[in-house]
């Protein structure tokens, strides 16, 4: 679906005809993250959002959090109790009581736990009880600890009553199973990055065999991505990580640490790759596996976020179950059938595929719609479910 309200024709002022309808102002909008520095998926579809929001003649401005959590002592205190959904809770609600009643709020998940307020919409990129119980590990505490439980109540107050914004259907179904039906809940997938023409051909000389982005944790899979290394020697692999791993394992020879690189990097490293490995145990729709089907690299991991998709409409894309009594060995050959079957013209159609299923223009066209009709609502807080 593409849209035919441009830049400009947004942008430009209309006569009324007489007899029509008024023409209803652009709305503003705010959305707020919890850092500006940070580079996270959440922080990149901010920028992705306010960018299509204005080009379609809508005033949108992020906002950080950092100064109002440095301003308040109570989320300084709540930062070294080591309780940052809370915290940033606690500064939303300072910053919002700023914000004109008119302008749109949309903030991610937890963070409008704390304020009661018309016009607001909570962007939903996954749910707090989804996550915990993905990463739960075996044996441990069912509910988890404070924080996740801190953020469960607070993500279950951002959705009450409210307009939210769900990254998939299956984000919106836990919702709903979790929190109850809110006052109006919309899918709207994250985009591939990058317009079509942008999106890199596909490269013959795919030099590293299995590539990894994300934090080297449980709940991103990480010990499984080593154990496929290990077995993977000596063809080379890459890990762009945001810091070095911390659990006091020694790292496979054929493995190369990337720390702390950004977003440019893993693209320009994604078109060298055999293949994106990616075991992590709970998603909503994460940007890497977009952006590895834009540039025509298989994706090999567990079936959840944008894979699960993916899924439903590409063969090329590999689930890897890790079930206990699974050799190691034998996920490898399951991984190495996966992407050598994979052709260079079969490449070509992931790019397409993705481009179809992840189209920038209906993410921008879905929002903009979102945006003014919860600018349009004169209403006050809905207070409950309906």
């Amino acid at each position: 679906m593409t849209s035919t309200i441009g830049p400009d024709s947004a942008r430009c002022p209309t006569t009324p005809v007489p007899g029509d309808a008024p023409v209803a102002p652009a709305p503003h909008v705010v959305v707020l993250q919890p850092s500006a520095r940070a580079l996270g998926g959440v922080e990149l579809i901010s920028t992705e959002l306010v960018a299509r929001l204005a080009a379609r003649g809508i005033d949108a401005q992020r906002v950080s959090l950092e100064a109002a959590v440095a301003a308040s002592r109570l989320a300084r205190m709540l930062c070294r109790c080591r309780l940052p959904e809370l915290a940033l809770a606690v500064a939303v609600r300072s910053v919002v009581r700023r914000i004109p009643a008119a302008t749109v709020v949309i903030a991610s998940g937890y963070m409008l736990g704390l304020t009661r307020r018309a016009r607001t919409i909570t962007f939903l990129h996954g749910t707090a009880i989804g996550y915990h119980r993905a990463i739960r590990r075996p044996g441990g505490p069912r509910l988890g600890d404070l924080r996740a439980a801190l953020a469960a109540v607070l993500e279950w107050q951002s959705t009450r009553g409210r307009v939210v914004a769900c990254v998939t259907a299956q984000v919106r179904a836990q919702m709903e199973r979790y929190y109850g039906a809110p006052a109006h809940a919309v899918v709207i997938h994250n985009p591939t990055p990058g317009p079509a023409a942008d999106i890199l051909p596909a490269r013959p000389d795919r030099c590293t065999f299995l590539l990894f982005a994300g934090r080297p944790e449980h709940g991103k899979g990480w010990s499984t991505f080593v154990r496929l290394v290990q077995q993977a020697a000596p063809r080379p692999c890459v890990a762009f990580v945001p810091s070095p791993p911390n659990d006091g394992r020694l790292l496979p020879t054929n493995l190369t640490l990337r720390v702390g690189e950004g977003r440019d990097a893993v693209v320009a490293a994604l078109a060298h790759s055999a293949a994106l490995v990616l075991p992590t145990r709970y998603e909503g729709c994460e940007l890497v596996t977009l952006e590895a089907a834009a540039h025509g690299t298989p994706v090999v991991g567990t079936n959840v976020g944008a894979r699960h998709l993916l899924r439903q409409e590409c063969l090329w894309l590999a689930r890897l179950d890790l079930p206990a009594d699974t050799p190691p060995n034998a996920v490898l050959d399951r991984v190495i059938a996966a992407v050598e079957q994979i052709a260079e013209d079969e490449r070509a159609d992931i790019r397409t595929t993705a481009a179809h299923l992840f189209a920038v223009d209906v993410f921008a066209e879905r929002w903009d719609a979102l945006v003014r009709r919860t600018a349009a609502d004169h209403g006050t807080w809905h207070g409950g479910w309906r």
